[in-house]
């Protein structure tokens, strides 16, 4: 304090001062942090009062958005009309079967696949008709606890169920 602030005060003479304080208070942070880091370091996930989350496993999840729009196959794409909320940025929300939450993110780019039967479409001159009906396909890789089934809920819409394919794809179609 300066003379400025007001008139210079002395501590008692019996109460040290704060930096004489401080290393009483280090001891007793190092044993707290000690405590806390030592509750959690047991080898079995019980001893420390909580348990570890499930592993994750990684599932392919793909939405079909059966749209209809003439594109180039392979383009990228998002929803249309009805389904212009469903584009690359959407949030996503991935659940389990009792809705609770698994994972979570964003929806990424579609590809244009096309909407017609494969002999129709190969048949087609790609000279002439560059582009052709069309659905918007949007794959995705989640990271999510294994679970016997999931739905996934994108934007604001209900949560749709996916159904299992092979080698941990999970499929789902709009509308």
């Amino acid at each position: 304090m300066s003379r400025a602030d007001g008139p210079l005060r002395r501590r008692d003479a019996g109460r040290p001062g704060p930096a004489c304080r401080r290393p009483a208070r280090l001891p007793v942070l190092l044993l707290a942090l000690g405590a806390v880091v030592g509750c959690g370091s047991g080898d079995d996930p019980g001893t420390s009062g909580r348990s570890e989350p499930a592993a994750g496993v990684e599932l392919t999840v793909r939405v079909l958005l059966r749209d209809g729009v003439f594109r180039v196959p392979g383009a990228e794409c998002s929803g249309t009309a009805s389904m212009a909320d469903l584009h690359a940025t959407a949030p996503y929300r991935l659940l389990d079967e009792d809705d609770r939450l698994l994972a979570e993110g964003e929806l990424p780019a579609g590809r244009a696949v096309t909407a017609m039967a494969a002999e129709l479409d190969a048949a087609l001159d790609e000279d002439v008709a560059p582009r052709r009906p069309t659905f918007c396909e949007v794959t995705m890789t989640v990271t999510a606890p294994p679970s016997s089934g999931y739905r996934l809920a994108v934007a604001d819409r209900e949560p749709l169920p996916l159904t299992a394919a092979e080698d941990d794809q999970w499929t789902t179609a709009l509308p």
